[in-house]
């Protein structure tokens, strides 16, 4: 059995997909894949102050140690905001963090999400955001340190997780034109608060876009430090048929 680490923050949302992620792994086949769940402190606000704490290495140390004694082979960090808010040194300077304590590669939301736009050599993304402006901002100024282009960018101003946690996605992406080829750039919509695992198949249906969800990115990533990755239908194109880049900031070495 291959256990992968999982680091949330701990904002209230008991209902997160991320506890049912074992009955959603076995589901799919990853029968050999099991999870170990730990919390990080976290009060679910939007503002970037919050973010900062919450994306506090002592904080995330603490958790990867309490994760040591479970063998974990990989370590997500599956926070967006807690990471990408203090820009490209933050994130990397987080998960450097938690291959040292973890010896294990690691990745984080926004890592994750980078490896998972490379991966489907997206050189320019869209961006659906639920933060409020300024931490949407941020994103974008992440993804672009990051060498990844962006075209059109929505906000829709969510103060805390509980907010993104409810939000129609459907509908929230009906606002996006649909992709004239298979090729064109991917929407992206970062927040780990969002249930999407389950949704993002139907989603690019409906929206004839590529979509690029936080949680799909983190697991898709995980699984692929794991070294358990492989193509799933119905997860969309992402786990369908890429492959992840390597580097440095997800292996440690």
């Amino acid at each position: 059995m291959r256990r992968l680490g999982i680091i949330l923050p701990e904002d209230g949302k008991a209902k997160s997909e991320w506890t049912r992620i074992d009955a959603w792994l076995a589901g799919h086949g990853f029968t050999e894949v099991a999870t170990q769940l730990e919390l990080s402190p976290s009060d679910g606000r939007h503002d970037p102050d919050s973010l900062r704490a919450t994306g506090s290495n002592d904080h995330l140390i603490a958790a990867a140690e309490r994760l040591n004694g479970h063998r974990c082979g990989a370590l997500i960090w599956a926070c967006t905001s807690g990471s990408f808010i203090g820009g490209r040194s933050m994130v990397e300077s987080q998960i450097a963090a938690l291959v040292r304590t973890a010896k294990a590669p690691a990745t984080s939301a926004s890592m994750a999400i980078v490896a998972a736009a490379k991966a489907l050599k997206a050189r320019c993304v869209d961006v659906l955001s639920p933060y409020p402006a300024v931490v949407t901002q941020a994103f974008a100024a992440f993804l672009t340190q990051m060498g990844i282009g962006i075209g059109q960018v929505r906000s829709l101003g969510c103060d805390d997780g509980h907010a993104s946690h409810g939000l129609d996605l459907p509908s929230a992406l009906a606002g996006f034109a649909p992709a004239s080829n298979e090729d064109a750039r991917p929407v992206v919509i970062p927040d780990t608060a969002i249930d999407s695992l389950d949704f993002v198949h139907s989603l690019e249906s409906e929206s004839k876009r590529i979509v690029i969800t936080a949680n799909q990115a983190c697991l898709w990533h995980g699984l692929h430090l794991l070294g358990a990755a492989r193509p799933v239908e119905r997860a969309g194109r992402l786990f369908r048929r890429c492959e992840p880049p390597a580097g440095p900031a997800e292996t440690g070495s």
